[in-house]
């Protein structure tokens, strides 16, 4: 078994695009199951792959690893040789439902199922089930926002997309992206933590529709939140490129707990995020329509 594993990830080595990475792996059924529209761009095979599943549309960075094993009982058995922990290897599926990507440096660990739509951010550790509709984050990975929200963003901020082939970036493009690299950074500013902290707790008392308070609550949840943004000065967050998709994800998130509110998908767009006041007018509605 040894011998195969490593004759297959030779021919992994050898094989220098991601289409031809997946198709070999889907030939040889070397997974335990692959759907359609997958796609595998590391070069090496995990240990055991026949207990990791993929539904349709999967897609793994060149970065991730999926693990469906751990060692540790081989440890604990120097640590503690008078314990009995069984056998040398803890051994657990991993299954992945349609339509999740899996960022870079992701490490997903035994006994795990990712639900269908979902986005797993770059870094996370997954250590349990995420559910369906789902953008993940950290270590270990928890739910950040929804999947629909996800998209709903990215649809908000297509205008930072670039289009290039086979990896080569015209000069044009690096120019524009440093240009929009420095002009991000020139709008950051250091927030104060005093301004963010030594505020009391009138804000959180105030009559939940009245405007003032509901924008001076949400300037203080997103300051508090995101230390590299000044939103007390920032007034395009979308025109400027300020916010990501995965910090949009974030907001909603943070918006929709603090309030007790629900945005609509159909909301989350330029003009309804392109600044605190705007975000809060938004809440405001929100709330008056309860």
């Amino acid at each position: 078994m040894r011998i195969k594993r490593f004759c297959q990830s030779a021919v992994m080595l050898l094989l220098r695009t991601r289409s031809r990475r997946t198709n070999y792996l889907k030939k040889h059924n070397i997974l335990g199951g692959m759907g359609e529209g997958c796609v595998w761009v590391p070069w090496l095979i995990p240990l055991y792959p026949e207990m990791i599943k993929f539904h349709n549309n999967v897609h793994i960075h060149k970065t991730a690893k999926l693990i469906p094993h751990d060692i540790v009982n081989g440890f604990l058995k120097k640590a503690r040789p008078e314990e009995d922990f069984g056998a040398f290897e803890r051994l657990g599926c991993i299954e992945i439902m349609d339509n999740v990507y899996v960022s870079a440096n992701v490490q997903i660990l035994p006994d795990v199922r990712i639900g269908s739509n979902c986005i797993i951010a770059a870094g996370s550790v997954v250590s349990s089930d995420i559910p369906d509709n789902s953008v993940v984050a950290g270590n270990p990975a928890r739910v950040i926002g929804s999947f629909d929200a996800y998209v709903a963003a990215r649809k908000m901020i297509k205008n930072q997309s670039v289009a290039f082939k086979n990896q080569e970036i015209p000069d044009s493009v690096v120019e524009e992206q440093w240009e929009r690299f420095y002009k991000k950074r020139e709008k950051k500013a250091i927030i104060d933590q005093v301004s963010t902290t030594d505020q009391t707790d009138k804000d959180n008392t105030i009559s939940p529709v009245d405007a003032d308070s509901i924008e001076n609550r949400t300037l203080k949840l997103l300051s508090s939140n995101f230390k590299d943004i000044d939103f007390s000065s920032e007034q395009h967050l979308i025109e400027d490129e300020v916010l990501e998709s995965m910090e949009i994800v974030s907001i909603i998130s943070l918006i929709d707990e603090e309030f007790g509110v629900k945005i609509p998908l159909s909301m989350i767009d330029e003009e309804h995020f392109d600044s605190v006041h705007l975000i809060a007018t938004l809440v405001k509605d929100l709330l008056e329509k309860k």
